[in-house]
């Protein structure tokens, strides 16, 4: 198969729903044997009425998600990794963007609160930073957490959007995207 009959492939693929794989099967006994079949999509669904309150919440969020997303990708995609490598200042305004995403997504949670505890240490960390004369001195120190931060809610924006017009109700077999917001709530 020829590199662009895989990338033909690859695409088609992708328009399919997805297959399971062995951890989509199921074991049924019959007659004392074991036989694995494949999940029904009645039965890859997550029952917990708080994924699927996420994901409705997630799904009437998605135009503003869509904007939100569309502002990051306008300026600061390219922008703050440039930056840092560019040692200016702006870098600093990455901090926006941070912020406006993790207050979005933390008002979209199913239980009112903070996200996951690692989550929230990143962003602690990367945001509420004002630029120093001093700062300069030890660049890396003070700017990287800023750009993983900003990152981190880039990619939790991203899995948000990806997945809320993949599903139309929560999946029990997870997409790591998808099990990573799950985490990021508290959920898995």
């Amino acid at each position: 198969m020829t590199m662009l009959e895989r990338k033909t492939r690859m695409k088609e693929d992708k328009r399919k729903p997805r297959r399971l794989g062995l951890a989509g099967m199921i074991i049924d006994r019959k007659d004392g044997k074991n036989i694995l079949r494949p999940r029904t999509a009645e039965e890859n669904i997550d029952p917990r009425p708080e994924v699927a309150f996420l994901l409705a919440n997630l799904k009437a969020a998605l135009p503003d998600l869509e904007k939100l997303r569309e502002e990051c990708r306008a300026r600061d995609d390219e922008d703050v990794p440039y930056r840092l490598l560019h040692q200016s200042n702006k870098v600093y305004g990455a901090q926006y963007h941070t912020a406006e995403i993790v207050t979005r997504l933390r008002a979209l949670a199913p239980v009112p609160g903070k996200l996951d505890d690692y989550i929230e240490e990143i962003i602690a960390v990367g945001t509420g930073k004002k630029w120093e004369l001093s700062h300069n001195q030890d660049w890396t120190r003070h700017t990287r957490p800023i750009v993983e931060a900003y990152f981190w809610a880039r990619y939790l924006l991203d899995m948000a959007i990806r997945f809320v017009r993949e599903y139309d109700r929560p999946p029990a077999l997870l997409d790591y995207g998808w099990a990573a917001l799950l985490t990021v709530y508290r959920l898995r």
